[in-house]
């Protein structure tokens, strides 16, 4: 999951920088390049194992959705899993 959603989010950034037009040459090297995809799954995988962890707090769960690049103020997945349901 964090594979799919880090590159998702890697590669909307990288198109992104791809598409963008500067007054001056731009490169992309390989090493950078496959770095910021690595650290871009790290991240997100570790947001997700913030927010899922069975004994994750509303703090940490907060924490860990702004780590992952989502706001903190909505329902984690620890959360309404521990909610008892209608």
């Amino acid at each position: 999951m964090a594979l799919v959603t880090g590159g998702g989010i890697w590669a909307m950034h990288f198109i992104g920088m791809l598409a963008s037009r500067m007054d001056m040459p731009v490169g992309y090297g390989v090493g950078g390049t496959v770095l910021s995809f690595l650290v871009a799954v790290v991240a997100t995988g570790a947001g997700f194992v913030w927010v899922i962890h069975p004994r994750a707090r509303p703090g940490g769960c907060a924490a860990g959705r702004r780590v992952d690049g989502r706001p903190p103020d909505t329902v984690s997945l620890a959360q309404s899993r521990r909610s008892p349901s209608a």
